[in-house]
């Protein structure tokens, strides 16, 4: 079920109760002050305006605004003591910005006075809290000595689990462990690594899912702690008990760890210096852990084979594979079989499966992976795809002949070892396989998914399905990085559940928006958003919202309709005020919202049936890390064409001089522009949604 919080005015509206209170704490560390002055909430710090505060003596230090006004309009601030710095505001019953990392707290009541609904809640005796959360500077639970670890899980066991008492005799240890799960440092990994939580959950999780901390219970867990997120239904409560919920940096580390396939040996970037260590690791290239395929007879999985990425190097490559399940009938139920639908299959005699269901896994090195399969008229044969040729392992260069499904390479078949090793075409450096295969291969192409993160999962709305061919040539566009100092693969793994016969009522259908795809064009310490928007179809029943962007994307919102449907980057469309529905921050694990029932979109007028969605682009302006270098790019440059970086004049044009940067600075910064490596940018909107047929519309 889809689920949303409270836009902040909402939350604001309820103070304009007559003699409503707002509460706000004073934990250590810190204090918070109001903009106008009025309203400071010091320790032993007391007010007697009209909109009264006072201090409070027992409990917790904290102060008491009386609000009788309805043009009440403040900002709260939070303002960390000397050694402590502010984290972010608690979250808790009747909390306001619970969770917000921002130092502001804008409260306010103007306008509200009119709303018959507000006034009855305002009404309400109920007291509100405003209460930041301050951590001391540089005291970490667990802090010891980081050189002797051994990988990031060695400091993850130390610095988390032992250092916040998970491990105590009370808790993660001994005979009776909670949970039935011992963290002891001998046996915590393989009782989470892809073990299924003890909990009494409606829907089982396994402890650590590699790849994928929203489907990992232990992360639920202590992300609940952290920002006081719901968990599963039959989850407990949030960990860790014993001790303060986990800081956000070492929630973040716990997460890249599990985003990195949950290594047990080796180390992933930034994981280290997360977890307070004064110096960082060496990349390292992690694999993700090869998922099984579905049952045989309730869906199917479909292999790339891994390809090569060198040392210190980004590509992105093309390659094809070849299917066909009418020869393996064993994992090609009848009741999987459907009618093909789509202009694609025009010159396809094969047969077409049904499908609800779909998983794409790959190695955590992968900038992103896209995925389709030809129906045309032509040959896996034909020249034009390329010499066929077993891509890895023990038959590795062996010519191959993919159409003969089952029989040994050495005999001229397609096997190649069977496992992870198929036969395929060599890959080649290639945007997005532009060049590959027979002329008509771009009009003849079923979409097989997509992913930019290590897992990305996809279960469509009841009674929706989505048909795929039974036979085809599948062609991997494949985009990755190596910044470690040794070669290695990347794989893919795409795993389909055969949709029921009784749950095909609607087709799916996709939502890719890339007409303004690379029109990122921002100079050295700028920061630049670019919006458009994308109309749904009339009976349109929308299930999914997603983005794709590069690193330097900080913001990728979107709003629900109705929108203007003249909003186009070409005219300068801004983003609205209003609460966006859509908030993604993290380029390489954008947000996916699920909506859960689909939401409705029968409305003749455009407007009423328009998306907005906007993207934002720093090029260190307030992110200083984010900005664009010659000298560290692993994509493109502007060699001749930079500006300063650092010293007296940064962002001046420099071409190719240092001298023009003056002392500390050097001709090494680049402005950010569109295109395919992880140094340019894309501006993507993604989701699903299916046609209600007109007879089914209320």
């Amino acid at each position: 079920m889809f689920q949303f919080s409270k836009c902040f005015f909402i939350a604001l509206m309820i103070l304009a109760a007559s003699g409503c209170k707002l509460r706000i704490n004073l934990p250590e560390g810190g204090y918070v002050l109001s903009a106008s002055g009025k309203y400071d909430c010091q320790e032993n710090h007391s007010h007697q305006d009209p909109e009264t505060a006072h201090g409070g003596e027992e409990e917790q230090a904290h102060c008491e605004i009386t609000i009788t006004s309805p043009d009440f309009d403040e900002t709260f601030i939070a303002v960390p003591n000397s050694g402590w710095e502010f984290k972010h505001w608690k979250k808790s019953k009747n909390s306001l910005h619970g969770n917000s990392q921002s130092a502001e707290a804008p409260l306010f009541t103007l306008g509200f006075e009119t709303n018959e609904f507000l006034m009855s809640v305002l009404n309400s005796d109920e007291e509100f809290i405003l209460e930041p959360v301050f951590a001391e500077v540089g005291v970490t639970p667990g802090e010891t000595n980081c050189a002797s670890f051994e990988g990031s899980y060695d400091r993850i066991q130390s610095i988390i689990f032992e250092g916040y008492n998970c491990t105590n005799s009370a808790c993660h240890s001994g005979d009776n462990p909670a949970g039935e799960l011992d963290l002891s440092a001998s046996v915590s990994y393989d009782n989470l690594f892809r073990v299924q939580s003890a909990a009494s959950l409606v829907d089982p999780m396994q402890r650590v899912f590699p790849g994928e901390q929203k489907d990992s219970f232990l992360y639920a867990k202590l992300a609940a702690g952290t920002f006081g997120t719901d968990l599963p239904v039959g989850g407990g409560q949030s960990m860790p008990l014993a001790s303060a919920p986990l800081s956000t940096d070492h929630l973040e580390a716990m997460r890249l760890w599990i985003r990195n396939g949950a290594p047990e040996t080796n180390d992933v970037d930034e994981v280290a210096t997360l977890l307070g260590c004064g110096q960082g690791t060496a990349p390292q290239a992690n694999k993700i852990t090869p998922p099984d395929p579905p049952a045989v007879g309730e869906g199917v999985q479909f292999l790339s084979g891994p390809w090569p990425v060198f040392p210190e190097s980004e590509k992105e490559v093309c390659f094809a594979t070849y299917y066909d399940l009418e020869k393996t009938p064993k994992f090609l139920p009848e009741s999987a079989k459907t009618p093909c639908e789509g202009g694609a299959y025009v010159d396809y005699d094969g047969s077409c499966m049904a499908i609800n269901s779909s998983t794409l896994t790959q190695d955590p090195q992968s900038h992103h992976s896209i995925i389709d399969v030809y129906v045309g008229a032509s040959s896996p044969l034909d020249p034009s795809w390329g010499s066929w040729q077993c891509l890895n392992g023990p038959s590795k260069g062996m010519t191959c002949d993919p159409t003969r499904i089952g029989e040994p390479v050495a005999d001229g078949g397609a096997d190649c070892g069977g496992g992870r090793f198929v036969c395929s075409t060599k890959p080649e450096k290639s945007l997005a396989c532009r060049g590959m295969g027979p002329p008509d291969r771009r009009t003849r192409l079923v979409g097989m998914g997509g992913a930019q993160a290590p897992i990305n999962s996809s279960a469509l709305a009841d009674g929706v399905y989505s048909v795929l061919p039974t036979r085809g040539v599948i062609s991997w566009n494949s985009h990755a990085f190596n910044l470690s100092a040794k070669e290695t693969t990347i794989e893919q793994y795409n795993n389909f559940l055969f949709a029921p016969v009784d749950e095909r009522r609607y087709l799916s259908r996709s939502i890719f928006d890339s007409k303004d795809i690379f029109v990122a064009t921002v100079p050295p310490y700028e920061k630049r958003t670019y919006c458009s928007t994308y109309t749904l179809p009339i009976g349109a029943r929308l299930s999914q919202l997603g983005s794709h962007a590069h690193k330097r994307a900080t913001l990728f919102q979107s709003w629900l309709p109705p929108q203007n449907v003249g909003c186009k980057v070409s005219s300068g469309c801004k983003p609205h005020n209003a609460t966006p529905d859509y908030v993604s921050r993290i380029y390489n694990d954008p947000l996916e919202i699920n909506y859960d029932p689909p939401l409705e979109y029968d409305m003749s007028n455009r407007s009423n049936r328009t998306i907005k969605f906007c993207v934002t682009y720093d090029n260190g302006k307030q992110i200083p890390e984010l900005l664009k270098l010659n000298s560290t790019s692993v994509g493109t440059t502007c060699v001749g064409r930079a500006f300063c970086a650092d010293g007296p004049t940064p962002g001046l044009s420099c071409g190719s001089d240092n001298s023009v940067c003056g002392d500390g600075g050097s001709c090494d910064a680049c402005t950010v522009v569109g295109g395919v490596t992880t140094e340019d940018e894309m501006f993507i909107l993604l989701g699903n949604y299916f046609i209600l047929p007109l007879d089914e519309r209320e």
